[in-house]
């Protein structure tokens, strides 16, 4: 699920309570939201519950689709970088495809 998914999932959870006459606090809706997450958003998580401030709700949100931006850039890159090193290896020589090993991240 991509976090802008997540984030409206989440969003329409707390906006039904709020509708039934129970409303969670921002503060309780950033932790019920960070605990949610996809173990390969923990150091996300860690680096936001470690702050000294109590981050809003909006400013997670928009943290963590810049670290979701981030991760995308990162992998895109990883995959250009391979695609790259496997093309340098093909036009040095191996010109016989069964010689050239694909080496993914």
């Amino acid at each position: 699920m991509s976090i802008q998914k997540y984030i409206n999932k989440v969003k329409g959870l707390t906006d039904s309570l709020a509708a039934l006459g129970e409303p969670v606090p921002e503060a309780k809706q950033v932790r019920f939201f960070l605990r949610g997450l996809e173990p390969e958003y923990d150091s996300f998580v860690t680096s936001i519950t470690n702050r000294s401030d109590q981050p809003s709700l909006e400013e997670v949100h928009s943290l963590l689709m810049t670290h979701e931006n981030q991760i995308e850039k990162r992998n895109s890159t990883n995959k250009l970088n391979l695609f790259q090193a496997n093309l340098a290896a093909y036009d040095k020589g191996f010109r016989d495809i069964s010689q050239i090993r694909i080496i993914s991240p």
